[in-house]
């Protein structure tokens, strides 16, 4: 695996490939030859450019059916979830409104006793 610092790095380039072009006046000679030796450069720049060798990692096999069952299966596990979610805060309710009586039967003793 390669550093990331060096894939991120900024790419460097000689200043000789850089070509730079004052302003193109049609009618002056030393415009037309400064144009003409720009273009020399871009197409010698060009043609000397290696491409990168190209590796082939892995395929890709997803097919439409194996996307559309993924994406029923998501859907079945979305639903499943949003069905334990709601008898979880069912059963929570539950639990509370348990508290809630529990507490006020508590209070209820207390002040009896205190009575």
């Amino acid at each position: 695996m390669r550093d990331v610092k060096t894939l991120l790095a900024p790419l460097q380039y000689p200043t000789s490939d850089f070509i730079f072009i004052d302003e193109v006046d049609p009618d002056k000679e030393e415009s037309k030859e400064k144009l003409r030796q720009s273009r020399l450069q871009l197409f010698n720049l060009i043609k000397s450019h290696k491409p990168a060798e190209q590796k082939k990692h892995k395929d890709i096999d997803l097919e439409e059916e194996q996307i559309k069952k993924l994406r029923k299966r998501f859907e079945q596990q979305r639903e499943a979830f949003e069905r334990d979610q709601k008898t979880a805060q069912t059963a929570l309710d539950n639990v509370l409104e348990e508290l809630k009586k529990v507490k006020e039967d508590e209070r209820k003793q207390r002040q009896e006793l205190q009575n």
